[in-house]
């Protein structure tokens, strides 16, 4: 407790991209994702924003941080059979993956099947790590209905020794004109 009392909470375990179970339509006014985009396979990420806009109360807001796929233009690729391995990795959500594969390709990038995108097996885990070009994710963003009403840029190391450009941005739902 850092002086602040906590609301009351609930906690309901649901797929990111249909909360529909657990969520109303216009309820939420404040959704975070902090590196979601990075951990979840870009083919999910136009369902994800989509529903963040769905869940999003009219004048509600997302924080969504992520890091784009320039982290991985210095990293060595996995082999071309490892990639393919890879690429037939389970494609839900929340996948088993096969250590000895991902052991194998520890801190090596793969080509993501879809989207010009890229994936990291990170050390010393072997978990997957996912990196889209900006201009895709700003594309999904935008076609969900958001738009980023403030970006803010840094650059750093990650946790995995990855020259990262993280993006932190502000959404909202897009607004037709007039209504602001």
């Amino acid at each position: 407790n850092m002086g602040q009392a906590i609301p009351a909470m609930r906690y309901d375990l649901a797929d990111a991209r249909d909360l529909r179970g657990v969520v109303p339509d216009a309820f939420i006014d404040l959704v975070i994702q902090d590196f979601l985009v990075n951990c979840v396979q870009p083919r999910h990420m136009p369902a994800i924003f989509q529903e963040v806009r769905r869940v999003l109360s009219p004048a509600g807001l997302a924080f969504i941080s992520f890091s784009d796929d320039q982290c991985m233009q210095d990293v060595d690729r996995v082999s071309e059979e490892d990639n393919s391995q890879i690429q037939m990795i389970d494609k839900s959500l929340i996948f088993a993956q096969p250590a000895d594969l991902l052991q194998r390709c520890l801190g090596r990038r793969f080509r993501v099947a879809c989207r010009g995108s890229w994936g990291f097996v990170t050390r010393p885990h072997g978990r997957l790590e996912f990196f889209s070009p900006l201009a895709q994710t700003r594309a999904d963003i935008a076609d969900s209905g958001l738009e980023i009403l403030a970006h803010s840029v840094s650059r750093g190391l990650d946790d995995h020794g990855l020259r990262c450009v993280r993006h932190r941005c502000i959404l909202g739902a897009q607004q037709v004109a007039g209504e602001r």
